[in-house]
């Protein structure tokens, strides 16, 4: 329902640390919209 807003989703974070100590949360994000698709041709 959200990639049909185009929000984001996050799943979780990664934390990194720079060298002076400071942590910053990167996000994971779910994968961008898909869209699936079926022919079915009868002869």
């Amino acid at each position: 329902m959200f990639n049909l807003f185009q929000v984001n989703n996050t799943v979780s974070y990664i934390w990194v640390s720079d060298v002076y100590g400071t942590k910053y949360g990167v996000p994971n994000y779910l994968t961008g919209r898909q869209i699936n698709a079926r022919l079915n041709f009868k002869f």
